[in-house]
């Protein structure tokens, strides 16, 4: 029976991912054919236009200096122009398909992916931001409007993919890991903010920031009073509770327009 089950597993594994290269292979069949109909449209329209032979329309197409230096016509130099053009843009198509396949994203975001690891490379006297949710969000808004060097952690893959693209140095992976940490160059940080949703990822991701970074400030969150404490003992220099924080901010303006009236 196991050996029938292994079986049966092997099979829907060679079959998924034969329908995953079946797949690959269709989205490139598409603009590798649309390339050789424009190839093959300007080979026969060179040789309908200018009576020339095909070995020479090859020529021309393949060297596009040749069809001035032949002084063809007005009709055949806007042909020449419209097959040059389309053939551009048809091997863009390959070329940007091949990439997606190969690395899952298209030519801008693999130029941002490799944008964003020259910037983590580049790092130096940078915050860290633990989590990319809405307190996250908001810091990395203010830094990025008052040009403070920063890098953001977030564990969500289709998140970070974003925030590169949106042109964030992001490094992608979960912050409670030390490897993780490093890459966001912790040793070379003047300061680590701790901010996701969760107390006890908080806690663990100060305890390894505060080990492998004495200097460095370390602000980190909590949405409960009761830790404050623990995160102060684990190495946090300030521990920030939002929905208090936001109540002050709240009570001072209604205070302001008591005051005011």
């Amino acid at each position: 029976m196991d050996k029938g089950l292994i079986s049966k597993g092997n099979c829907r594994t060679m079959k998924e991912s034969f329908i995953v290269k079946l797949s690959r292979q269709h989205h490139l069949f598409i603009p590798l054919m649309t390339l050789a109909i424009v190839v093959i449209m300007g080979v026969f329209g060179f040789m309908v236009l200018e009576g020339i032979s095909m070995v020479d329309a090859i020529f021309w197409l393949a060297v596009h200096s040749a069809i001035s230096h032949a002084e063809p016509g007005p009709e055949t130099e806007l042909y020449a122009t419209i097959i040059v053009l389309l053939i551009w843009i048809c091997t863009f198509w390959v070329v940007e398909t091949v990439v997606r396949d190969v690395f899952g994203k298209d030519i801008t975001g693999v130029l941002a992916t490799m944008k964003n690891e020259r910037k983590i490379d580049d790092l130096n006297d940078h915050f860290i931001i633990c989590g990319a949710g809405e307190v996250g969000s908001t810091i990395m808004r203010d830094f990025n409007e008052k040009n403070i060097e920063f890098v953001v952690i977030e564990k969500d893959q289709s998140i970070a993919d974003d925030l590169v693209r949106q042109g964030f140095t992001t490094v992608q992976g979960d912050a409670k890991l030390a490897t993780t940490l490093e890459r966001a160059r912790l040793e070379k940080a003047r300061g680590i903010l701790v901010v996701t949703d969760q107390d006890d990822e908080n806690l663990h991701i100060t305890i390894i920031s505060r080990k492998r970074n004495r200097e460095a400030l370390i602000i980190s969150r909590t949405g409960h009073p009761e830790y404050k404490e623990v995160l102060i003992h684990a190495g946090a220099d300030q521990v920030i509770i939002p929905e208090v924080v936001s109540g002050h901010h709240i009570a001072k303006t209604a205070a302001k327009e008591v005051f005011l009236t």
